[in-house]
């Protein structure tokens, strides 16, 4: 099992033999890929990290509100009007092409050892991360860190957990706060021409790659850093 007493005794003993031959062993930090996971022990110490994905579908007739949905916008040309407050009292006129804007959480899988992936962009969850698979080994193996271990090897972390567009529960907060105008009210503009989509995109995907910085490469570098390991590996950015 991961992280288990019989994986690091065996995890020694490669490294003694390492050692004889006088070469390097690098942590591979996850139990299979994309990495943050742990194996499936992050999602199950910290439910709130569950992966989330916006989905945008549009839609020929009126939808209704669901518990997922985040918004809903009447499509007209160009032109899109944001009618989620008629949805949620009733029913919306039948005729017409609406977006449908909704949050869908990632599934258990057995590749995630049926357990979800998770937001690495959700407050916490790397550090959740690091306090499960690197101090695991700090405790096991600090001795070599900087030494016969020269660093850790992290593998495709990804934010598109739940397939659709990556998202996590304070992007909106964030990008008022950093951009100066709603998303929510321009979550058309995503996958439709419509409004200033251009500037909208740009923004969107830039606070993304801002919050997986801020939340997941810094804090990783940074303990490496202080424990005395190289920190590389392979990110999944070109996904989104």
């Amino acid at each position: 099992p991961y992280l288990s007493p019989d994986l690091f005794r065996l995890w020694k003993v490669a490294l003694a033999e390492a050692a004889r031959l006088d070469m390097n062993v690098w942590i591979y930090d996850e139990n299979s890929y994309p990495s943050g996971f742990a194996g499936g022990l992050v999602p199950e110490l910290m439910p709130e990290s569950r992966g989330r994905g916006l989905h945008l579908r549009v839609v020929p007739q009126a939808p209704k509100w669901e518990p997922t949905t985040t918004a809903v916008f009447r499509l007209d040309g160009d032109q899109a009007t944001d009618v989620s407050d008629a949805a949620r009292a009733g029913p919306l006129p039948a005729k017409g092409r609406y977006l449908v804007a909704a949050i869908q959480r990632a599934p258990n899988r057995g590749w995630h050892g049926d357990r979800s992936y998770v937001d690495l962009l959700y407050p916490g969850v790397t550090q959740k991360f690091l306090d499960v698979t690197l101090e695991a080994y700090r405790r096991e193996l600090g001795g070599e860190f900087g030494r016969r271990i020269p660093g850790a090897f992290t593998d495709e972390p990804e934010i598109r957990p739940a397939g659709g567009l990556p998202w996590t529960e304070d992007l909106p907060q964030q990008f008022q706060q950093r951009r100066g105008y709603s998303l929510t009210a321009n979550l058309p503009g995503l996958s439709q021409e419509v409004g200033d989509w251009q500037k909208v995109r740009h923004n969107y995907f830039h606070l993304l790659n801002a919050l997986f910085i801020e939340r997941c490469a810094q804090p990783y570098y940074e303990w490496c850093a202080k424990n005395r390991l190289a920190f590389t590996g392979h990110y999944w950015d070109h996904e989104w």
